[in-house]
């Protein structure tokens, strides 16, 4: 789950709080979510994008929880975060 992922806005003119990721099927993507609500972090997936969602209720330390939670899935499969 989210091995090198890009991130790129497709239309500027269509910009919102919500970064997406795609992954390279459903069930990786599936995958991802289980794994960062087992580390806490409520995410969700629509077809084969994981999708993070920010909104004023969210904090700095709500940022840094989902960065270290995304690592922890990183290298759980094998993969490199920074």
């Amino acid at each position: 789950p989210l091995p090198a992922c890009r991130c790129a806005v497709q239309d500027s003119a269509c910009r919102s709080h919500t970064l997406v990721f795609t992954q390279p099927d459903a069930a990786t993507a599936k995958a991802v979510v289980d794994a960062l609500a087992a580390r806490g972090v409520q995410v969700d997936c629509r077809k084969r994008c994981v999708r993070f969602g920010f909104g004023a209720n969210h904090s700095a330390a709500d940022v840094d929880a989902l960065l270290a939670a995304l690592r922890g899935v990183a290298a759980a499969a094998g993969g490199a975060a920074s």
